[in-house]
């Protein structure tokens, strides 16, 4: 549940717990959380929100424009859009902007008018935490780009880019993977107990990439050089966990489908 998890409870890897933790602590910026629906980016950012709070004590002003608000959270001034008023995503945050917060999350990117002002709003010093609906990291930063967010902008702001997926859990009682599926009590048969998160991470502001985006190149194209950057893909992070006996290769084609095909 959203409502309790912080961000060592969600399973992530030690470079992207890292990776988050850093841009959490910066003043400026946007970390967007990527994935279609039910892929726990509400999760990640309310857990993101709690670290912040945690980690300074309350002492950072942090405010949320949210539709609906999900999960109260202690030390967050939280906002739930209003559009039959005149109170939109847009207009709200450009109305939280004035308020001047220093940590501000949006629910979700969900158009141009949107976009702008998140980024216009991490250009004047303010951190922003937003969801945005992509099918990968790489594509996410395409997609902005697409929406008319010029790339000098997506250069500059993008702190972090994280692609994510939800997997089910191996059961302690399935130790040996999927050939060993027998089902407990505790997980009610099924060989599976408890999920967690899969993310990958893109770092805009690295030269190479920030290059890359700046000429607009295609999704594939900057995939490429993110790689030998040292970008890990969400596919290639699966296939670790099943190899940790974490998950099972069928739940993973389950969750991403065809793109894993071409990796086993």
């Amino acid at each position: 549940s959203a409502q309790y998890c912080r961000l060592d409870d969600l399973g992530l890897h030690a470079e992207l717990l890292q990776g988050l933790r850093d841009a959490l602590g910066t003043t400026g910026g946007v970390i967007l959380l990527t994935g279609p629906a039910g892929s726990g980016k509400t999760t990640t950012a309310y857990a993101c929100l709690r670290e912040i709070v945690e980690q300074t004590g309350g002492t950072r002003n942090v405010v949320s424009l949210e539709d609906p608000v999900e999960v109260v959270l202690q030390g967050v001034a939280q906002s739930q859009v209003r559009p039959e008023q005149g109170f939109d995503l847009a207009t709200g945050l450009r109305s939280l902007l004035r308020q001047d917060p220093e940590v501000i999350f949006v629910g979700e990117i969900r158009d141009r008018s949107v976009a702008e002002v998140v980024f216009q709003a991490s250009l004047s010093g303010h951190l922003v935490i937003t969801t945005f609906h992509a099918g990968s990291a790489v594509e996410a930063v395409c997609r902005l780009s697409d929406l008319g967010i010029e790339p000098f902008v997506l250069r500059s702001s993008l702190r972090l880019v994280v692609g994510q997926r939800l997997f089910r859990k191996l059961c302690e009682c399935s130790p040996q993977g999927e050939s060993g599926i027998r089902g407990c009590a505790k997980c009610a048969g099924t060989g599976f107990l408890g999920r967690f998160v899969l993310a990958e991470m893109l770092v805009p502001g690295e030269s190479q990439l920030a290059r890359k985006i700046l000429d607009r190149v295609d999704a594939p194209e900057l995939e490429q050089v993110a790689r030998e950057a040292g970008f890990i893909s969400l596919e290639e992070w699966a296939k670790q966990a099943v190899e940790q006996k974490r998950t099972t290769s069928e739940e993973v084609f389950r969750v991403l489908g065809r793109k894993t095909q071409s990796g086993n």
